[in-house]
């Protein structure tokens, strides 16, 4: 029996359709949004282009870089060894990879806790990113960093882990990651619309991703071409990532219940909890985010409401704009429309107020307004954007208040040394850039930049 009554499934459908009415009246998303409940597909729909310069559409079977959501199948992967006997999560990783830390366990990587840090930001990964087109390549430069902390110290998000975690896969299986991805999820689930490899710009199925400017300005995303990795990067539609999280949700086809429970509860070792109460927990749920320039991804999965919703857009941060007002609708039966990008308004209201007052009724204007920051990302993609834009100071304010809010994260006061560098404040910005490098002793940027300006 289906959890939603019929005359609430209607309501929740009209819904749908409301929030991306509002959607593309705004222009605020472009992509595809796919919402599932027991046993049937709710609402699908797609909306904005998919290349905006020779005037195509979004479809439903268009294929969207799925970022960082690639790490759920890297996951995947290694559960399905884990149950089949052929690694145990507390295994070393130097056991499968060479030179890597012998103190740094499967475990580690899954949970982000490995010390490893983010290939993405190495300089020399920088210079030409489509030059490292295998995990072996992306293995010797991401080896040539010292951990950034002891192993399971703390937490700090590493895309460097789930590339060696790659490595893992293709050491205990003699195949390539691509092969392991074809045959133990994409064919098991008919998966036929996802791809895991690197093609030049113009292919007419993949959207372009869009960065738009606060002031609404679009640009595309070529200049940051991406390859594929176990961290993220393949193509997928919104009907196939459905498919997958049904999966999870539904039936065993990829992972027994033992390792539903791990996946389900961010791979603990101590875990006080069985499936059952997970899956019966009203307010329950796990959201999964992806996003690099121009793109954006989603995928909620609510067990106890039998429901799974995609959310895959090639705007800017636009998916995460919308998790929230879905949520609310699922879960809560709340309708709240969708509101314009965070830096946007931001942006309107220096605009129409001043960056003082800003500034200082910041707190107030977000939570008024419905702006839910729960991490440091979000406002930290929001400085740069107005940086692109030659908004040093407002950038400056928004890095402050990023670095106020989440004052333990090395990052913050990184972005922050960085906009006061750009304005030519070296005092500010070299005190920023210390700060950084002693929260993350590893931080190489940070360290490069001190000793320029020392």
């Amino acid at each position: 029996m289906n959890l939603f009554s019929s005359a609430v499934l209607s309501d929740v459908k009209d819904d749908l359709e409301k929030i991306m009415n509002e959607c593309e009246k705004k222009d605020i998303f472009s992509g595809t949004v796919v919402t599932y409940t027991d046993g049937n597909i709710i609402y699908e729909r797609s909306i904005g282009l998919s290349d905006r310069e020779k005037n195509i559409q979004n479809e439903n079977d268009t294929k969207h870089n799925i970022a960082s959501i690639g790490k759920l199948f890297t996951a995947v992967m290694i559960l399905q060894l884990a149950q089949e006997g052929k690694l145990d999560l507390e295994s070393k990783i130097s056991f499968f990879v060479k030179d890597a830390s012998d103190k740094v366990t499967v475990r580690h990587l899954l949970q982000h806790t490995s010390g490893y840090g983010d290939y993405l930001n190495d300089p020399e990964f920088s210079v030409n990113p489509v030059k490292y087109k295998n995990i072996k390549d992306l293995t010797e430069l991401i080896l040539k960093e010292p951990l950034k902390f002891e192993a399971g110290e703390k937490f700090s998000y590493s895309n460097s882990g789930y590339v060696l975690l790659g490595g893992v896969i293709e050491f205990v299986t003699g195949k390539s990651y691509s092969e392991n991805l074809t045959e133990r999820i994409l064919d098991p689930l008919g998966m036929k619309n996802s791809e895991y490899e690197y093609k030049e710009p113009g292919d007419l199925k993949r959207a372009v991703g869009y960065i738009k400017d606060i002031t609404g300005k679009f640009s595309d995303n070529r200049e940051f071409p991406e390859v594929p990795t176990p961290a993220g990067g393949m193509y997928s539609t919104a009907h196939d990532l459905y498919i997958f999280g049904r999966s999870l949700l539904e039936n065993n086809i990829l992972l027994n219940d033992d390792s539903k429970l791990s996946f389900f509860t961010e791979f603990s070792s101590e875990s006080k909890v069985d499936l059952q109460q997970i899956f019966s927990d009203p307010d329950g749920g796990n959201v999964y985010a992806g996003g690099s320039p121009g793109i954006n991804s989603m995928l909620m999965i609510f067990p106890q409401k039998k429901t799974v919703t995609v959310i895959l857009s090639n705007y800017d941060q636009a998916a995460i704009n919308l998790e929230k007002n879905i949520t609310d609708l699922i879960l809560k039966g709340e309708l709240n429309l969708p509101k314009p990008n965070i830096a946007e308004y931001i942006y309107s209201v220096i605009s129409g107020k001043g960056i003082e007052y800003a500034d200082e009724n910041f707190k107030s204007l977000m939570s008024e307004n419905g702006y839910v920051i729960k991490n440091d990302m979000l406002l930290n993609q929001t400085g740069y954007r107005f940086l692109k834009s030659g908004l040093t100071d407002e950038s400056i304010m928004i890095f402050k208040k990023n670095a106020e809010m989440f004052p333990d994260v090395a990052n913050c006061f990184d972005s922050l040394g960085e906009a006061y560098l750009i304005k030519g404040d070296k005092v500010n910005a070299a005190a920023n850039f210390k700060k950084a490098l002693e929260m993350d002793p590893g931080n190489e940027n940070a360290k490069n930049i001190l000793n320029k300006l020392n």
